[in-house]
């Protein structure tokens, strides 16, 4: 997927992305009336001149969805969340929404004014300047109920039930101008790489997930997604910088080798733009996360030896036969139980001869119990056509993973099987019985013979539950990390 899309389609995917979580949160002046940038001169405006405004979207008519009626908490943080600026007690920073817009403190003593869609804009101050140049705050509110009197999270403020977002107070020797750079990170169910809620209703915002900002390939901050799975950061409108934002999952991403990794990317996982313009957006990010499938397997007895296997098939012929003689375009090249030197043939009254189902699986079951079973590329074809079987008509379809090793590090089930069947389509495989000729070639099938059986025994749940099916919702994960 290109990391830069056309600008309607980029408007449009955040658009919706805002849509699935109403309402929003923005700075402006005591007036309500400052719908810029969020930059603040630190010699004519300062601190005491920045206020908080909640309600529909900024710039949005006051018809447009407001923000979840109840109380809230507020906080200013620095622009990546690690250090509280807000000097004052906690039940000082508290704040009701009322008909989707702030509507007034509770037992507080921030000032307040006239906001618009008759709201209240409060008054952020007492916060503490940043240390960091650049002058980038945060602003955050978050439920009372989700608030965590014990600190976890950004202070009591968990990323994922929070809204946030950023302004800055500019010295004088800090440039005028800045970016507006919106992102957003969306659960993408449907796997094809746009965030479409209406169409799957699955597909969802993301919140508490990281974000890794580069300026010209150097660090230059963190931020992270909020209630709405989207993040705002301001910087410098020089014209000539290049800003890459890399999202990072929760205990990373499958295939990068880390043990617990259960998400998978399904768009880049960069973007990268140069700061030449007030307002930019970036493509939305999708993923999905697999979690453990219990039970989902099932053994080549199952299939070849039980009246609910010989059923199923019979409900999914001639699919059965179908993926078991070619996958992916290429033959499947399952071996007989003997050393022969006859290439690969289907195995079952040919598909696609329309022969009858019973004649079909009268084949299948006799080739599948085959005795003498000492044959290695035997031996994989059955397990490796079991795992067919599940995948396709059984109890494990759709995208899958396996934990291969036992080591919680996954790997695609569609990259065991090329595996496996490139090993099944060696010339030589048809010799790789216990006396064959092939038998640096039988180490390698016996040793994948042992990955697959484990995942065709996961119907017991007793043994060890090593396929990942993707999840129908985000997995919780704890921010920051």
């Amino acid at each position: 997927m290109h990391i830069l899309r056309s600008l309607l389609a980029l408007v449009g995917t955040v658009a919706l992305l805002f849509a699935q979580v109403p309402g929003g949160i923005y700075t402006t002046d005591g007036s309500g009336s400052r719908f810029g940038a969020g930059v603040y001169d630190g010699i004519f405006d300062g601190p005491l001149l920045v206020y908080l405004a909640g309600g529909p979207e900024r710039g949005s008519p006051c018809s447009a969805p407001g923000l979840p009626d109840g109380d809230y908490y507020f906080q200013v943080t620095d622009a990546t969340g690690a250090l509280l600026l807000s000097s004052d007690a906690i039940a000082n920073r508290k704040i009701a929404v009322t008909g989707g817009v702030i509507s007034g403190t509770i037992g507080s003593t921030h000032l307040t004014g006239n906001g618009p869609c008759g709201s209240r804009v409060v008054k952020l101050a007492p916060f503490l300047p940043t240390p960091f140049s650049g002058g980038e705050y945060t602003v955050w509110i978050t439920p009372v109920g989700d608030y965590d009197p014990l600190g976890t999270g950004f202070f009591g403020f968990q990323a994922a039930q929070s809204r946030t977002t950023n302004f800055v107070i500019r010295e004088p020797s800090t440039p005028t101008f800045r970016a507006r750079v919106h992102g957003s990170v969306f659960y993408d169910h449907n796997e094809d790489g746009v965030f479409n809620p209406n169409l799957d209703p699955l597909e969802v915002p993301v919140g508490g997930w990281r974000v890794d900002i580069l300026r010209n390939g150097l660090p230059d901050g963190v931020a992270y997604t909020d209630a709405a799975g989207r993040f705002t950061v301001l910087r410098e409108k020089d014209l000539v910088s290049t800003y890459s934002f890399e999202v990072r999952a929760p205990g990373g991403f499958v295939g990068d080798n880390l043990p617990g990794s259960v998400w998978v990317a399904k768009t880049a996982r960069t973007a990268s733009l140069v700061a030449n313009q007030l307002e930019a957006t970036l493509p939305g990010f999708g993923a999905i996360a697999f979690e453990v499938d219990l039970g989902a397997g099932r053994t080549s007895g199952f299939w070849g030896d039980t009246l609910v296997g010989r059923e199923r098939m019979e409900q999914f012929d001639p699919i059965w036969r179908e993926v078991l003689t070619v996958r992916n375009g290429l033959p499947v090249c399952l071996r007989r139980h003997n050393n022969t030197p006859v290439q690969h043939v289907s195995l079952f009254v040919p598909y696609p001869v329309p022969y009858p189902f019973w004649f079909s699986y009268l084949h299948f079951e006799h080739w599948i119990n085959s005795y003498p079973n000492d044959h290695a590329g035997f031996l994989l074809s059955r397990e490796v056509a079991a795992t067919i079987l599940n995948n396709a008509i059984g109890f494990m379809q759709g995208t899958v993973y396996v934990d291969r090793f036992n080591n919680g590090i996954l790997v695609s089930l569609d990259d065991l099987l090329a595996g496996a069947i490139g090993l099944l389509c060696n010339p030589l495989a048809s010799q790789t019985g216990r006396n064959g000729r092939a038998q640096a070639l039988r180490a390698q099938m016996l040793a994948c013979l042992n990955e697959f059986g484990g995942i065709n025994s996961t119907g017991d749940l007793n043994a060890p539950q090593v396929v990942y099916r993707k999840s129908d919702v985000p997995l919780l994960s704890q921010s920051p990390y």
